[in-house]
């Protein structure tokens, strides 16, 4: 979504949406159970952990920030 400047809006409900799906994916992985990455050695799973927990780390504080502005 974007703003009339041009510059996007935050959406907190699509954030909280994104972040609970890519720590499901990150559960998966780690479980052993998500199946896109059966064919990935652990190292390239484990990068793929790192990279999903990242995402997450930003998103939520996309949310933090975004609530501070609103209230």
């Amino acid at each position: 979504m974007e703003q009339e400047t041009g510059e996007s809006q935050f959406d907190a409900v699509d954030a909280a949406d994104q972040a609970k799906s890519l720590l499901g994916m990150a559960e998966r992985l780690m479980a052993g159970t998500f199946t896109a990455a059966f064919g990935l050695d652990a190292e390239d799973q484990a990068q793929m952990v790192q990279a999903l927990y990242a995402r997450v780390g930003l998103l939520s504080a996309g949310l933090i920030r975004a609530r501070a502005k609103e209230g």
